[in-house]
């Protein structure tokens, strides 16, 4: 269990099954990073978005803009709200991505909305069958270099809507799905909200198969309604705990009911546990890489759970429980912290996974000469003379933590003003900007799309945001940025992040015009179509090397004029005539801005070819 040399990504994770695409997706992460969230429609639509304009670092490839025109309407994430991290890089394609993000918080003042859970359904390219899949991660939507875990959970295939007898151990998290747009600052569309409950349906009765070698699964979500007792066993023979955050609060009730025989948690937080507490266990371990890596002040917050949305985590970040009893084992992964907090508040989603006792602390502590196991990983823990207590920095650092939250809670409107050849974003906040009691609290917005050392505009605490922006188009956005300055006596302390604003009277045709505009030349365009129309499987003009890549690469360097055009539309007739209605939608997309950028003879070829595929789906 756990070998470092079993390594997954995202992108693998998200992939559609052979035979299958995606259908749609809902997620949930604590933190997240809007670039990382690019994974998820790159994964669906296969394509790896990463080499075709290594000239031009500041134009999307055209890769990314297809996966993210295709398949961000059919993505909804929701994050916690104050937790969106403030881009590094100005992406044009953020454009799409604004209804696909929902920022959310708790039902509980206070607490957090904090699991890390993918919700897809892929449906058959030939066929009419689907296949859900759940993926439970440690990890949030973000870069990230931490250790993390991935549960993957797929079910077998089945037809949408033909449902059988309500799955029991399924039912908590079909209901956090349904819940979701309920947390939501601002409501997501109602089609969204329909195609989530859809999900969520399938779901209840779907079953899932857990991994080998674990025979049952079932889904634990915390901090939706009244408390609930811990789900663990109440007693066991052995138990290990694997977690970045931990408090007394949790670790002393634990202790008393089992006999832990492994904690593993970052140096800083065990740093605060009292020494008594951690004589209870009976081996206290950290990352053999974090053996002589006390942070400084700077990086401490990270003994806390609600760390800056921008500061990026290493080391451990996974969460796992362990409970051995008898011939049987109970594992436990997913968002919950070994905290007080996770278990009284937080919304937490915990995977349990029942099977033999081989698939439990046996198998965590296994030493395999022959593999790097998980046990090598593992340091002996060095306690400090004296628990470490937070300094008047870090307790600054946390009030505001809380306080991005109520900041992020505020609902702002950009509504869109025709200025001559540009554009006036006109911002405002439906409440006031709440007031917070230090020596200095400064409050600075500025749109995502800009930079802000030019653009960033002081908010007055106490009033409602008003501030406006001269923009073109490609400035326009409904992604906000914010920094609030904290300063107390000597303790200073800061934080960045995003807010999502409702974007009122968008030029009709905007997106049309960014499209546009990333394809600004012929030749961009063209390498988009040959995109489009590329099918690595059956191209006749590969060279029979069976994935087409080598041609693909030769016929981006060429132009309109020796391009095959005919023979290509022809071909994805004859074995893919989806490939034509995502270049139909392409021209209906690009508008008026054809004309200047597709040959003249293009609509010649065009049109007959289109005619066809129209009159076969009839």
């Amino acid at each position: 269990m756990l070998s470092p040399d079993d390594r997954s990504t995202l992108l693998e994770a998200l992939r559609p099954p052979d035979g299958f695409a995606l259908d749609g997706a809902a997620g949930t992460s604590f933190t997240l990073d809007l670039e990382a969230l690019l994974t998820a429609p790159v994964a669906f639509a296969l394509y790896a978005a990463s080499d075709t304009d290594q000239e031009a670092p500041d134009i999307e490839p055209v890769s990314l803009l297809d996966a993210i025109r295709r398949h961000a309407g059919r993505i909804t994430l929701f994050s916690q709200a104050g937790q969106i991290s403030v881009p590094a890089r100005r992406r044009t394609v953020f454009a799409w991505l604004e209804e696909s993000v929902v920022p959310v918080r708790a039902s509980r003042a206070e607490r957090i909305f904090h699991p890390k859970v993918w919700l897809v359904r892929y449906t058959e390219t030939d066929g009419d069958r689907a296949v859900l899949r759940v993926l439970c991660a440690t990890r949030n939507l973000t870069f990230d270099t931490s250790w993390d875990t991935l549960l993957r959970m797929e079910s077998a295939p089945y037809v949408p809507g033909q449902h059988g007898e309500a799955v029991p151990a399924q039912t908590e998290l079909a209901a956090l799905f349904r819940t979701l747009p309920n947390l939501a600052i601002e409501k997501p569309s109602r089609e969204r909200v329909r195609f989530i409950h859809e999900l969520a349906c399938d779901l209840e009765h779907v079953p899932l198969v857990p991994p080998e070698p674990y025979d049952g699964v079932r889904f634990h979500v915390l901090g939706l309604g009244p408390a609930k007792p811990l789900p663990f066993p109440s007693r066991g023979d052995r138990a290990a705990v694997v977690s970045p955050f931990l408090s007394e609060s949790f670790l002393r009730p634990l202790t008393e009911d089992h006999d832990v025989t492994l904690l593993l948690s970052r140096t800083e937080s065990l740093d605060r546990i009292p020494h008594e507490l951690l004589g209870r266990v009976a081996r206290v371990t950290v990352l053999t890489s974090a053996l002589d890596d006390r942070p400084e002040t700077e990086e401490a917050s990270a003994a806390s759970e609600q760390g800056d949305p921008g500061t990026r985590l290493g080391g451990l970040h996974a969460k796992l429980f362990v409970f051995d009893t008898g011939g049987s084992t109970s594992v436990f992964t997913g968002s919950a912290n070994a905290t007080g907090a996770a278990f009284d508040g937080n919304v937490e989603v915990l995977v349990e996974l029942t099977g033999p006792r081989s698939g439990g602390l046996e198998s965590l502590l296994a030493e395999n000469p022959d593999e790097n196991g998980f046990v090598r990983l593992l340091a002996d823990y060095r306690p400090l003379e004296e628990t470490v207590e937070p300094d008047e920095t870090e307790r600054l650092q946390r009030e505001l933590d809380r306080e991005r939250a109520k900041l992020a809670s505020l609902r702002f409107t950009v509504k869109v003003v025709r200025a001559e050849e540009d554009y006036l974003l006109q911002i405002s906040s439906e409440e006031p900007v709440p007031e917070f009691g230090v020596d200095l609290f400064e409050l600075f917005l500025w749109p995502a799309t800009l930079d802000e050392g030019a653009s960033a505009r002081p908010l007055e605490p106490g009033s409602r945001a008003r501030a406006s922006f001269r923009v073109t188009n490609e400035g326009i956005t409904a992604f906000l940025a914010l920094r609030a300055i904290a300063r107390r006596g000597a303790a200073s302390a800061q934080t960045s992040f995003i807010v999502i604003a409702r974007l009122l009277e968008a030029p009709a045709d905007r997106h049309s015009r960014l499209l546009a505009s990333m394809l600004r030349d012929p030749q961009r365009l063209l390498s988009y179509l040959l995109m489009l129309l590329h099918d690595p499987q059956h191209d006749a003009l590969a060279g029979g090397d069976g994935n087409g890549g080598r041609w693909l690469r030769s016929a981006l360097g060429s132009g309109w004029n020796d391009l095959p055009l005919l023979e290509l539309l022809l071909r994805a007739v004859e074995r893919s005539p989806e490939r034509l209605d995502h270049i139909e939608r392409l021209l209906r997309d690009l508008a008026d801005e054809r004309t200047d950028l597709l040959p003249a003879e293009f609509d010649s070829v065009w049109e007959p070819i289109w005619k066809y595929r129209q009159e076969e789906r009839r």
